[in-house]
């Protein structure tokens, strides 16, 4: 770089041809032209003049050479800064270098700084928005967890707390989030809780907050809300007793409904809603009478092999089978696999009004408790982890052979008419052509 100073002259700065005009001192103006094509498609170009500070440090490589780096730093543009200040600009610059200050590393520092700063300032709902888009890459049910969080967030946590900076949210205030419906809806109300002290304990380790969790039950909100175990009913999916299971299998048999079809494979391999919903005919080895379900459709995250009876590949087989779609169970139009309620009404139809799809897995488990069968391979079929993770390290075998005999029991046992001893009611299949 030259040694004189002053090259420039403000009379002629907007006349000067791209590239780089240096003033001395560091500083120089940099000129660019960007071709662009205009809507009717002619190439036209646009100008940018903006100063810059240029200077060298000396440095040593890992060999212990002696290396120079240059360092430019803009300092904005020729129509908001004139050649008298950027001159100053510079003049303070290089008055900071010869105190041994980078001016290059302070900038850097600057802005590190002020994006600490703008952090600090971050609402609980920017917190949620950035929690649950950085939690989305996990959920595997095609986005109703999202869903979930968004809706109960919106609905409980937002309208009290969802302006309010993260860093100086207490105690309090989440309690007047959950205090409202803590015991009208206590179950949704503990669901806020975790989803709140998830985003809570992401806020801590992003450096958005320093204060501990407000949003954490025990020795917090424990001490503030009455515990649940005081006054929540407990209730779990509604069930129907086993030994009743004959009326819903016998109905549901007698309808070739994707609907009852769907409810009766639900009922004879003790699978969940969505797993048997969502089914795709590929998924399927029928000749060696097994389901294979990925494990993108697994709560647990692994792929499941369940085993099918005579009587349910007999049903698949015999199937209608669309010719647009790739669903097992497909809705009306096959654009898409049906739905939880249409099931559900299915199993309502069979006379028991209150009762779930999911309570079907209970009343399999109950069956099983009852007349003494293997409760390992029924873990296995239900697809439950198994409680003790050093067990679970050592557990290899999927149990498909004693499964599969568990399930002839249970689908013989569905069939069998209670009333009038051990009596099979067929199924109902398509007459074949």
């Amino acid at each position: 770089m030259t040694n004189s100073i002053n090259r420039l002259s403000p009379n002629n700065l907007t006349r000067l041809p791209a590239g780089v005009h240096t003033d001395g001192r560091g500083l120089a103006l940099v000129v660019k032209t960007i071709p662009y094509l205009t809507k009717d498609g002619q190439t036209k170009e646009s100008e940018s003049r903006s100063w810059q500070y240029i200077y060298r440090t000396s440095y040593r490589d890992d060999d212990g050479q002696l290396k120079q780096r240059t360092h430019k730093m803009g300092l904005g543009s020729l129509s908001n800064i004139s050649l008298k200040q950027a001159r100053k600009l510079v003049d303070d610059l290089n008055f900071k270098r010869a105190q041994g200050i980078d001016p290059a590393a302070e900038r850097r520092q600057r802005k590190l700084e002020q994006q600490r700063l703008a952090a600090r300032g971050m609402t609980f709902q920017q917190a949620a928005i950035a929690r649950i888009k950085a939690k989305s890459v996990e959920w595997k049910d095609g986005g109703k967890s999202e869903k979930q969080w968004k809706h109960s967030l919106e609905t409980y946590a937002y309208p009290v707390i969802g302006h309010m900076d993260v860093s100086i949210i207490e105690v309090s205030d989440v309690v007047k989030v959950l205090q409202p419906i803590w015991q009208e809806k206590t179950e949704t109300a503990k669901r806020v809780m975790q989803r709140m002290g998830d985003i809570f304990g992401w806020c801590i380790t992003m450096k958005h907050r320093t204060a501990s969790n407000p949003s954490l039950w025990n020795g917090t909100l424990s001490n503030v809300l009455p515990s649940p175990s005081k006054f929540q009913k407990v209730s779990g999916h509604e069930a129907i007793a086993h030994k009743d299971i004959h009326t819903v299998a016998k109905k549901l048999s007698q309808s070739e409904t994707f609907a009852n079809r769907c409810a009766l494979f639900i009922l004879w391999t003790a699978c969940r809603s969505s797993e048997a919903r969502q089914a795709r005919w590929q998924e399927f080895d029928l000749d060696n009478a097994t389901w294979t379900v990925p494990a993108e459709r697994m709560k647990a995250g692994k792929p499941h092999v369940v085993p099918l009876q005579p009587e349910l590949v007999t049903m698949l087989r015999e199937m209608n089978r669309l010719t647009n779609t790739d669903w097992v169970f497909p809705n009306a139009n096959g654009g898409n696999c049906i739905n939880d309620v249409t099931v559900g009404k299915a199993i309502k139809d069979c006379g028991f009004p209150k009762a779930t799809i999911h309570g079907l897995r209970a009343t399999f488990k109950s069956w099983s408790l009852d007349f003494g069968h293997n409760q390992q391979a029924t873990e296995f079929q239900l697809a439950h982890s198994l409680p003790d993770a050093t067990e679970a390290a050592y557990v290899r075998t999927v149990m498909l052979d004693a499964r599969r005999e568990l399930m002839r029991d249970w689908l013989g046992y569905t069939m069998a008419d209670k009333t009038k001893g051990a009596t099979v009611t067929p199924i109902k299949h398509k007459r074949k052509a």
